[in-house]
């Protein structure tokens, strides 16, 4: 009898020490997520996405994974770090969200102006040349027009479609 008592005080010795990890795993678990998801400023550090997700080195540029972006929306809770997105295109490139005016529009002065759409590859990254940056700088070409980059990342056909119809100089 003295074996079978020894037995049951440790299988229940046993049992409260994996709840109690089970415990002590949900509440770490739930702060830590607390922590992430809040506003407060002494935790920033903590909500950058580079931190959880795989990114891919690359020679000219870095690529994140989806991970990444997911996350970049969770933390910043928003999908171009854009405080207002336009309500029907959702966040917007190189131009204001209400008008549809390219930011470079000033630049274009008496010259004619070409226009580029299209999804993140349009866009372009910053560590390249942009389609763009390559026309405008060329002498022949700058001469007489001017290129305005609408390209979005993350856009569809659907909205590039509709910024095309929106944004008609």
């Amino acid at each position: 009898m003295v074996g079978f008592d020894n037995q049951k005080g440790l299988i229940i010795n046993i049992a409260l020490v994996l709840v109690s990890t089970l415990i002590m795993f949900g509440v770490s678990e739930c702060a830590f997520r607390k922590i992430l998801f809040s506003d407060n400023p002494a935790f920033e550090e903590l909500r950058d996405p580079a931190l959880y997700a795989k990114y891919i080195p690359h020679r000219n540029q870095d690529f994140l994974s989806d991970d990444y972006w997911k996350l970049n929306y969770l933390f910043r809770r928003n999908g171009f770090n854009v405080t207002k997105p336009d309500s029907l295109l959702g966040w917007t490139g190189f131009f204001h969200h209400n008008s549809y005016q390219h930011y470079d529009m000033k630049a274009v002065k008496d010259k004619k102006v070409v226009l580029i759409y299209g999804d993140s590859f349009t866009m372009c990254v910053d560590s390249t040349l942009c389609f763009q940056e390559i026309l405008n700088a060329d002498e022949a070409f700058s001469e007489n027009h001017y290129m305005l980059n609408y390209g979005v990342g993350g856009y569809g056909t659907d909205q590039i479609s509709i910024l095309m119809a929106l944004s008609r100089i």
